[in-house]
């Protein structure tokens, strides 16, 4: 049940992994060479919403490890400044526009060129 997920019966399950085990074996006695990486075979595809989903989650990473190093710099140059602007109700939501404001745009322009 919990093994080849993909396929349904126990037979075919079976061959499957008597099939795996026999080219494991090929492998490591060297009469049979790795699988290309490359080869279509090996691909991954990724629906719409996956690579949006990849997409959006790398540009906030992005933005907070450019939130990071702006707070690791004010942190070096002046301590009681940066304490203080966080007490104020206008220094995070700026410091979050200014790092992570451009992702809607970044969607944008890649649902539209691609890139």
């Amino acid at each position: 049940r919990h093994i080849l997920v993909h396929v349904a019966s126990h037979a075919h399950k079976c061959e499957s992994l008597l099939m795996m085990a026999r080219k494991l074996y090929a492998f490591v006695q060297g009469k049979c060479k790795e699988d290309n990486a490359d080869a279509m075979a090996n691909q991954e595809l990724l629906l719409p919403g996956h690579l949006l989903t990849m997409f959006v989650k790398e540009k906030i990473d992005e933005g907070l490890q450019a939130m990071r190093g702006m707070f690791q710099r004010e942190v070096r140059v002046d301590l009681p400044k940066l304490l203080g602007n966080l007490r104020s109700n206008t220094f995070l939501p700026k410091m979050i526009d200014r790092c992570l404001g451009s992702v809607a745009q970044k969607v944008t322009t890649f649902l539209s060129t691609g890139n």
